[in-house]
């Protein structure tokens, strides 16, 4: 089935997009004041209309404080020239537990949790942050699709590629009622999320980011270290032939890496022999994305993405050390591995911590259950229900209790 949609896309995309060439529009950050190019304006207005309904929908993650977080970090990176810039420049987070994220072209910008969750520290997201927005400060979308003979008729080619890729993210933990709020959106930014700009424009946005991240005083040695992340998140997926956004177009990772090691040594040069050391707010990131990376780890086990899911939780119980919510999770972790006995231990010890978490209480009746324990079983199906008396399963689980 995704084979089938990924094919689909190819052959909308390669209609539509052969035989373009790129222009030379002006960066948006050259110009002393702001105008709209050829074709910019009406391609900005159908952007907006789309991002309205995915900003009100189920896909974005509800953290107001995260959200300005991520906000104030852009913030230091527009270094005081949103409003010369013309767009109205913001950040998105939403539930995808990929790594992953994607600018549009009026400066609305989408960050998935997966990207927040493994990554270390403010100065990678800063580097991410700088990359996606030298998108919209050098017009590469629309510099992509500018010579296509109608723009409209474009967007609607996308549009139709998109429904495939929204019941795609759908499967992946979408709420489905999010579906025709989203699948637009989606269809604007299938050459970031899917195909990636052209090489030369994210070599670019590499570089600029990494331009944008230094002037801000961010510690430049984590935009190598950022890569290496991606790099290892990617490895760690269940598919070996899956590769995230920022890499499937992009130029292979491994090259980028080098392309950041002679970055940091040019800097190195010029002030001395090591790049001095500048932030990178190590502390603060991680206090800011602790309930992210439990709820994006939910997200990996459900895709069966296992070993991500692993390294995940390693870096929250380093971090945090472990809590109710962290044994819980491994202990679906254990359980997806075939380690029941210990999945029941970490479960009981969750329930020590809080004995009223309806998720521990369920898992450990219906582990319970299967190790004939039943007793032990109906109580903890008993306790559930009386937190939770009208569950979806409460049926399911009135059953277990009456045999």
């Amino acid at each position: 089935m995704k084979i089938m949609i990924k094919c689909c896309l190819s052959v909308f995309i390669t209609v539509f997009l052969f035989g373009c060439a790129s222009t030379n529009f002006t960066n948006i950050e050259s110009d002393t004041s702001f105008e709209h190019v050829t074709d910019e304006k009406s391609l900005w207005k159908q952007v907006e209309e789309i991002q309205n309904k995915l900003v009100d929908s189920d896909a974005i993650y509800p953290d107001d404080d995260l959200h300005n977080y991520v906000n104030g970090v852009l913030d230091k990176l527009a270094d005081g020239n949103k409003e010369q810039w013309g767009g109205d420049i913001d950040a998105h987070i939403i539930y995808d537990s990929d790594f992953n994220a994607a600018m549009y072209p009026n400066g609305f910008m989408i960050v998935n949790t997966g990207l927040l969750a493994n990554i270390d520290n403010e100065a990678q997201l800063a580097l991410i942050l700088g990359h996606e927005l030298t998108h919209f400060l050098h017009r590469h979308s629309l510099k992509q699709i500018n010579n296509q003979v109608n723009i409209t008729a474009a967007l609607s080619t996308f549009r139709v590629a998109a429904v495939g890729a929204a019941y795609g993210l759908a499967y992946s933990g979408y709420d489905t009622s999010a579906i025709s709020a989203i699948h637009d959106t989606i269809s604007l930014g299938l050459q970031g999320m899917f195909y990636g700009y052209s090489r030369s424009s994210e070599r670019d946005a590499d570089q600029n980011g990494y331009e944008l991240m230094e002037k801000a005083g961010y510690d430049t040695r984590e935009a190598k270290a950022v890569l290496e992340n991606m790099l290892k998140a990617q490895n760690l997926l269940y598919k070996k032939n899956k590769t995230p956004y920022f890499y499937s177009s992009h130029p292979k990772t491994k090259m980028r890496i080098d392309n950041y090691e002679k970055y940091l040594k040019e800097l190195a040069k010029e002030s001395g022999e090591t790049v001095p050391a500048t932030i990178k707010n190590e502390q603060e990131y991680m206090a800011q994305v602790k309930e992210l990376i439990i709820d994006n780890l939910e997200l990996d086990i459900k895709k069966s993405n296992i070993n991500l899911a692993k390294s995940q939780m390693e870096k929250y119980i380093r971090t945090y050390s472990d809590d109710h919510k962290s044994l819980y999770f491994e202990a679906l972790i254990l359980l997806q591995e075939g380690q029941k006995d210990e999945a029941i231990r970490k479960l009981n010890k969750s329930k020590e911590m809080n004995k009223d978490n309806p998720a521990v209480l369920k898992e450990l009746g219906i582990q319970l259950y299967k190790n004939e324990e039943k007793r032990e079983a109906k109580e903890n199906f008993q306790r559930y229900l009386e937190i939770q008396p009208d569950a979806k399963d409460a049926e399911f689980i009135r059953g277990y209790i009456n045999e």
